[in-house]
Formats: structure tokens, C-alpha cells, sequence
């Protein structure tokens, strides 16, 4: 059995350390809570960065090339087989078919389950999956009710959607720090850069584990959404380039989230002009939808 640095086993005077600087961080961050939302330097700063597309779209499309690629359940088996090939569905409508985003959604988030099931809580870090699938559904063009689904409704499956986002960095905190060697290729890079402070790549290692814990918790509790994912959105480009291509269909599905929050920040609210207004009318049913 691989041993780690007790650093990562038991109280080190750097890990307290460095759990109170990112304690300290976070409780700036809600002091601040209220300024950022309210300020109007902010606001206008924010109208303007933002760019009048439909993140939520293409969300839908990265999470579809998500369910059309990951490895199938029970392999080699007709249960597993069958896995791959709904799996592949879901995918394919949430690229191209909108229009049924509700009953997609509802089979994504019963996908999930299946396959937590099998796979139990390694499964855990794609915890957003259902929560972008609950959101994915409940902005569906149409649904099974009459009436379309209320705005505050709406903003209710956006949250869910935010505490699952958190929750998948915390849970990949977890399995960091359970087996930290899995930063060791960023650790390895930035310890040169480094070097100045007396870190070696163990202790990167667990300053990016803590990293994870304190943006987990900035989702959890609605801290800074949007000025956090973009700030996110590049280190996953770069993540992508240390990883390789083999991580980029695990990878993009995230960064299509951190846009989609980097789009609606704290809530999901319409605050920019609709697709109509922007583009003139067209054979899309999502014409009068908020970008």
C-alpha cells in the first residue's frame, strides 16, 4: 500500500497553517457577500463582461458528450451493454434535441443513480451530473404540465444545480486527499516556480486540496459565483493540458458549467436581452427563452 507524507495523515504545524489562511479566505469572501451583489461598479462591470449566448445550451451539449463517451457499467455484460446505449441516447438528445430536455433530464438523473449504484461513492466527484440534469429540466422549453415551469422555480433548480457543483469539489478533495499522487503532475510543475517559498510538491498538493475545499464551499454557499468561474474556466484549460485529451470529455462538461454560472452568476435571472431580441426571429422554439 502507496504511504504519503504525514501531512496528509495526520496534524502538521503547515496544514494548520494553511487550513487557517484558507478559513480567513472564505470569511472575507462572506463579508464581502453583500457588497458584491449590491455594489454598481460590480454590476456594470458584470453586464459587460457578459456575452449574450445560450450557456445553458451548450451545457446541454458538453453534458451529452459526456453520457455519449464515459465507460459503460458492467461491462461485457447485457445489462452493461444496454447501459452504453441509453446512455448514448440521453447524450445524443441533449446535443440535439431541446425540445426534450425534461424527459431527459429525468433519465440522466435516473442514469446517475443506476450507475451510483454499481460504482458506490467513487462515484461521487460527478455529483453535479444530477444537478445540472434537475436544471436542464426544469428550463426545458416544454414539459409535462400545462403551464411552464415558474420563474422562482426555476431559480430553485439552479441552486440545487450550484450546491451539487460545490459538492463535486468537495468530494474531490476527498479522494485528494485520500490519494494525493493524483496532483503530483501539477504539484511537479509549479514546485520550481515555487521554490522560493520552501514547498515541495507535497505541499502543493495539499494547498490545491484546499483550493478544492474553499471553491466547493464558495459554490455550497453562493459566494462570488461568477467572478470565481472565470477565474476557473482557464485553470481547467490548462488542467486539460497537463492531462492530455484523453481528459477533455471529463473536462468540458465542467467548464461549460463554470460558463453557464459565470452567465448567471448568483441566481438564475434574466437580465440580458432574449435570443429574439438579439437574432431576429427564427425556427429555434428557445426564441423567447432568457440567454
Amino acid at each position: 500500500m502507496e504511504t504519503f507524507p504525514e501531512i496528509f495523515s495526520e496534524p502538521t504545524a503547515f496544514g494548520a497553517y494553511s487550513v487557517a489562511f484558507a478559513a480567513l479566505i472564505l470569511l472575507v469572501l462572506f463579508a464581502l457577500k453583500k457588497w458584491h451583489r449590491t455594489s454598481p461598479r460590480i454590476l456594470k462591470l458584470e453586464k459587460a463582461l457578459i456575452f449574450p449566448f445560450h450557456a445553458r445550451q451548450i451545457f446541454g451539449a458538453m453534458i451529452g458528450s459526456l453520457l455519449i463517451c464515459q465507460t459503460p457499467i458492467l461491462d461485457g455484460t447485457p445489462l452493461g451493454t444496454a447501459y452504453k446505449v441509453v446512455s448514448m441516447l440521453i447524450g445524443l438528445g441533449f446535443i440535439f434535441f431541446e425540445h426534450f430536455y425534461f424527459e431527459l433530464a429525468i433519465a440522466g438523473i435516473a442514469l446517475y443513480l443506476l450507475t451510483l449504484i454499481n460504482l458506490g461513492f467513487v462515484f461521487t466527484p460527478l455529483a453535479f451530473i444530477p444537478g445540472a440534469m434537475i436544471f436542464l429540466g426544469a428550463t426545458s422549453p416544454r414539459t409535462w404540465f400545462k403551464q411552464p415551469i415558474p420563474m422562482h422555480e426555476r431559480q430553485t433548480a439552479y441552486t440545487i444545480f450550484r450546491i451539487c457543483f460545490g459538492l463535486t469539489f468537495l468530494t474531490t478533495a476527498y479522494f485528494t486527499w485520500r490519494d494525493p499522487s493524483s496532483f503530483l503532475m501539477i504539484a511537479n510543475f509549479l514546485a520550481p516556480k515555487l521554490n522560493g517559498l520552501g514547498l515541495d510538491q507535497w505541499m502543493i498538493t495539499f494547498w490545491l486540496m484546499l483550493l478544492e475545499v474553499a471553491i466547493g464551499l464558495a459554490y455550497l454557499f453562493n459566494l462570488f459565483i461568477r467572478p470565481i468561474s472565470m477565474l476557473l474556466f482557464p485553470i481547467f484549460a490548462i488542467i486539460i493540458w497537463f492531462a492530455g485529451v484523453t481528459s477533455l470529455i471529463a473536462i468540458l462538461p465542467i467548464m461549460a458549467a463554470l460558463a453557464t454560472f459565470a452567465m448567471y452568476g448568483h441566481t438564475y435571472t434574466p437580465k440580458y436581452k432574449t435570443h429574439l431580441e438579439i437574432h431576429g426571429p427564427t425556427t429555434q422554439i428557445s426564441d423567447k427563452l432568457p440567454v
